[in-house]
């Protein structure tokens, strides 16, 4: 998990070199959860641990908090940008949208995974994905 959080961190770290717009670092994180389908065939770790959660240890349990908790505070930051530079069409409680997006997120992957059909995630985020104009 450690690793893994480290990932995903260095991920939206570079979605924010690379991306000036709250929009556009937003479609990249999208992309970012789409790549880690393979297709449909696997889950990111998080959304895999956390079906499983009863059988884990709190130590374990503590990690998927903290990664969580982390990647809503980047989600939420993106959203205030996005009231800002109104990149992102209806942001007005970034604290929501942020909660609201990585649920998305998570049920898109696993509906994804479900069906093992990459089309299932994108029909999923396709109004997330509207809501930006990069």
């Amino acid at each position: 998990m450690d690793r893994y959080h480290r990932k995903v961190a260095a991920a939206c770290a570079q979605i924010e070199q690379t991306h000036d717009t709250a929009a556009a670092r937003l479609l990249a994180l999208i992309a970012f959860y789409r790549g880690a389908l393979n297709g449909g065939t696997t889950l990111c770790l998080c959304v895999a641990l956390t079906t499983s959660r009863e059988s884990l240890s709190n130590e374990v349990k503590g990690k998927i908090n903290l990664f969580r908790g982390a990647l809503l505070q980047w989600l939420d930051d993106t959203f205030t940008l996005g009231q800002g530079d109104e990149s992102i069409r209806g942001v007005t409680d970034p604290y929501h949208d942020a909660r609201a997006t990585l649920a998305l997120l998570e049920g898109a992957h696993l509906a994804a995974r479900a069906e093992e059909n990459i089309s299932v995630f994108d029909a999923a985020t396709h109004a997330l994905q509207q809501r930006s104009a990069p």
